[in-house]
Parts: structure tokens; C-alpha cells; sequence
């Protein structure tokens, strides 16, 4: 897939550029796949750390929109014989985030995971059975369960009667799928989705 840079996009107006087109957004996707700190993507490109929060700022909103239209909810398909109704397996990710430096903010932090015992940001996830993204939920603090997000991210708005929805043990949610006319397949821990 080639991704096309609107003209306006190329040409900003203002100052003179520290680094191209292809080294910002080369910034934003090392930041996003490594998770890397800005003070580390700072001295990598040579810029100050603001510039460089700044940089993946702009370029993760730009990313996220050209990006957004790929996401969507697939038909049943019945493509694997062991799950012929899978709709969607789900999980919850987080992404570390730096603490909050104000001693206030820190008071009420909804962004601590106990789960990984450091500040998060938490989304919910939906993979159709051909292996792409079939929802993505906005972000909510790492203190947040699954099952809150999940009620709350409008995913079991998309659920039809007969789906199978395939999810860990931090989904306990029969019921909110047997209102739905749906299943709910708890994976076994130590097992993938499919042999």
C-alpha cells in the first residue's frame, strides 16, 4: 500500500524543516512500534525533545486518519472450520506512558495499570479471522478493566445474533452477548486461537 501525501501536507508553510517528510513520519512509526521515549527519538534525529513530542503529536493524528478507513466490521464469513460463526476475537492493549509530573494529577491517576504496575493507556481491539483490525476503541486509562471498556467502546453495539466473539478471561461478558443472541468462546490460556 503507497500512501500518497496530500500536496498541502508536502509543502507547510513556515519555518525551515529540520528533518524531511519520510524522517517525521519514520519518527512517528519507530515511536509507535518500539514505543520508544521522546528524550531517546529526540537524540536519534537530532532535535530537541519538544520538537520531537511535537513531531509524533501532528503525525499520529495524520497516521490515525489515513489509517482509520481500513478498520471496519467484517461480514461472517465462516472462513475457519473450528469457529464457523467467529465474528471478532478481542483483547485489550496498552501503551506505557510517561507519569504525570503534577502531584494533583498523580492523586486521582486514572492512568495506573495495576496489571503492569506503571501508567497506561488502555484500547480495545477487534480482529476479524482474515487478520485485520475489525474495531478499535478510543483510549482509556490503564485502570479501566476489559470489561468496562468493552461495554463502554460501543463494540457490543456491532455484535449480531449467532456471532462468536473469541476473548481471554478478562472478558466476562455472557451475558451482555446472550442479550445479543451471541457467543462468548473463552480461550484457553496457553493455547493460540487456532492449530
Amino acid at each position: 500500500m503507497s500512501c500518497n501525501f496530500p500536496n498541502h501536507v508536502l509543502s507547510l508553510q513556515g519555518p525551515q524543516r529540520k528533518l524531511t517528510v519520510k524522517e517525521v513520519v519514520l519518527l512517528a512509526l519507530m515511536k509507535l512500534k518500539f514505543g520508544l521515549p521522546t528524550e531517546l527519538i529526540a537524540d536519534i534525529f537530532l532535535i530537541s525533545k519538544e520538537l520531537g513530542s511535537q513531531i509524533f503529536n501532528t503525525w499520529i493524528k495524520f497516521i490515525a486518519k489515513q489509517l482509520r478507513p481500513m478498520i471496519y466490521w467484517p461480514k461472517l464469513s465462516h472462513s475457519l472450520r473450528a469457529y464457523p460463526n467467529l465474528r471478532s476475537t478481542i483483547d485489550c492493549s496498552e501503551i506505557f506512558i510517561a507519569r504525570p509530573r503534577d502531584l494533583k494529577i498523580q492523586a486521582f491517576n486514572f492512568s495506573w495499570s495495576d496489571y503492569k504496575k506503571y501508567n497506561t493507556f488502555k484500547f480495545l481491539m477487534g480482529i476479524a479471522p482474515n487478520g485485520m483490525i475489525s474495531f478499535l476503541s478510543k483510549t482509556w486509562g490503564g485502570r479501566a478493566s476489559d470489561q468496562f471498556i468493552t461495554r463502554q467502546s460501543g463494540f457490543l453495539d456491532k455484535v449480531e445474533p449467532r456471532d462468536l466473539i473469541l476473548a481471554d478471561r478478562a472478558f466476562p461478558l455472557h451475558e451482555d452477548l446472550v442479550k445479543k443472541g451471541a457467543t462468548l468462546t473463552i480461550l484457553p490460556l496457553s493455547t493460540g486461537i487456532v492449530k
